[in-house]
């Protein structure tokens, strides 16, 4: 939670929610860099996954060198708050997929903006 994230080169950054009991969950980032390598990120405790706990995880990222205006893939799932935290730091244009979990199957929806940086 304290590592220098600037030297990375990361393009890719998976964040979601672990719902450890009812009064506890833990909001984890996961990036990947440039040559397909994974980077545990950070993670923080909050009693939901909701957009107070997330924007804490990403505010501590940009501190510690998450360039916000670099472009990123973030890779989330449907949740509200973790598409509002991302988009409050990154821009309202930053693109994202979201996936929608089932029982059955997990099923990836399209990128919503445009994924290429400009």
């Amino acid at each position: 939670m304290a590592s220098d994230l600037s030297g990375l080169g990361l393009v890719v950054i998976q964040i979601d929610g672990i719902h450890m009991d009812e009064d506890m969950t833990l909001v984890a980032a996961i990036g990947v860099d440039v040559n397909g390598d994974k980077h545990p990120l950070g993670v923080v405790e909050g009693a939901t996954e909701n957009a107070a706990t997330v924007q804490a995880l990403i505010g501590n990222l940009v501190e510690r060198g998450l360039d916000p205006a670099v472009p990123h893939l973030f890779i989330i799932d449907g949740s509200k708050a973790l598409s509002k935290a991302i988009r409050a730091t990154f821009g309202r244009d930053a693109p994202f997929n979201a996936a929608r979990y089932t029982r059955r199957a997990t099923s990836w929806t399209a990128c919503r903006n445009r994924c290429t940086p400009r």
